[in-house]
């Protein structure tokens, strides 16, 4: 694989990963809502219940359509003994049904007291509570994966560079014995050893640091993609704070973040908003950078 190739081939790797997050966090997302509205809409209906009478009873109709589909209503007796249609249920498979029960008219019937609607009630909100984090779950760790996949990117086309132009590193201060330059000249590994202590050592940078690092030996400007450092750096400390800190803001991420929105103790919450732009935003310097590096080198 020629140099043209294996940039090409990591910018590609970065776009996939991306979108394949992004259509993971739509469905998440459309998954979570469409079992938030079905919890909602039976809750309300419960809680219709909850004023009652304490002897009032739940009713369940079933009537047959046709051989193999029937439909259900649940109705409450209140005052006077009337029954009031509480929901009128769809079609369901009838072939299950037992054909000793007389689904012509009221088949079935269960009742309900006001103590077990408050228990359905309760777990109902118990869930919804579960509903509520399952998305903050979700979508951090998505965040943290698609941050993930943007330093390996940066990592990677840097490595790509390094070893196709190694004078770039004339001027890096690192020290190597005799022995290590002898056996890595002999193997002739030397250059990829060079080149791996510096990457290892830009790893540890800030973001701040390696977009100054591109700028003063490739003579890139990543702020010329569209997105500025203060973006970025903020980017990268809230993956910071999400996985070391359970998405508190503290001192740490204030310090390294210019103008943040955020306020000490913060909780910092991952919506698909929130995640799409920061991947738009990574995006913009993947496909700058690439084309720059593609063009310079």
């Amino acid at each position: 694989m020629d140099f043209a190739e294996e940039i090409a081939s990591i910018e590609q790797n970065f776009n996939d990963i991306s979108f394949s997050l992004m259509m993971f966090i739509k469905a998440g997302n459309r998954a979570i809502e469409d079992a938030t509205n079905k919890r909602n809409d039976v809750l309300r209906k419960l809680e219709s219940f909850a004023t009652l009478p304490d002897d009032a009873k739940l009713k369940l109709e079933i009537n047959r359509n046709s051989e193999d589909a029937a439909s259900f209503t649940i109705l409450a007796e209140g005052e006077n003994n009337k029954l009031t249609v509480f929901r009128e249920g769809t079609n369901y498979d009838a072939t299950n049904l037992n054909d000793d029960v007389n689904i012509q008219a009221k088949g079935n019937s269960f009742s309900l007291s006001p103590k077990d609607i408050i228990l359905m009630q309760t777990i109902l909100k118990e869930y919804n509570r579960s509903l509520t984090s399952q998305p903050e779950i979700l979508f951090s760790m998505s965040f943290i994966y698609l941050i993930a996949v943007f330093d390996a990117f940066i990592v990677d086309i840097l490595t790509a560079v390094l070893k196709k132009k190694p004078e770039i590193l004339k001027g890096v201060n690192e020290k190597l014995t005799y022995k290590e330059v002898i056996e890595l000249n002999l193997s002739g590994d030397l250059i990829n050893k060079l080149v791996e202590k510096e990457i290892n050592r830009f790893g540890y940078e800030s973001i701040k640091e390696q977009v100054k690092y591109i700028k003063d030996r490739l003579g890139i400007d990543i702020e010329d993609s569209g997105a500025t450092v203060d973006e970025l750096a903020e980017i990268r400390e809230i993956r910071n704070i999400l996985v070391h800190n359970s998405g508190s803001v503290n001192t740490i991420f204030l310090n390294n973040v210019n103008n943040s929105s955020y306020k000490l103790r913060d909780k910092i919450q991952i919506t698909p908003e929130v995640w799409e732009q920061a991947k738009d935003k990574l995006s913009k310097v993947v496909d700058y950078l690439y084309e720059e590096i593609k063009t310079k080198f």
